[in-house]
């Protein structure tokens, strides 16, 4: 009754988590990432300091 297509979602979502896990695995086999350093963040906010505000978009004082 409820058809092959019913299925589809439950497949999508493992072919994407498997994707996602080849892909990273093919990264650390490749040396592109290496685990000995810690696991890769997309960014590290202590390494860097935020930009200052752009002109006219912080607080504005009011005479």
């Amino acid at each position: 009754m409820w058809g092959y297509l019913s299925l589809m979602p439950v497949f999508l979502a493992v072919w994407a988590i498997s994707g996602v896990w080849i892909v990273f695995a093919i990264a650390v086999t490749n040396r592109t990432v290496d685990l000995s350093k810690g696991f890769p963040y997309i960014s590290r906010v202590d390494l860097h300091c935020p930009l200052p505000p752009a002109p006219g978009l912080g607080r504005q004082k009011v005479a």
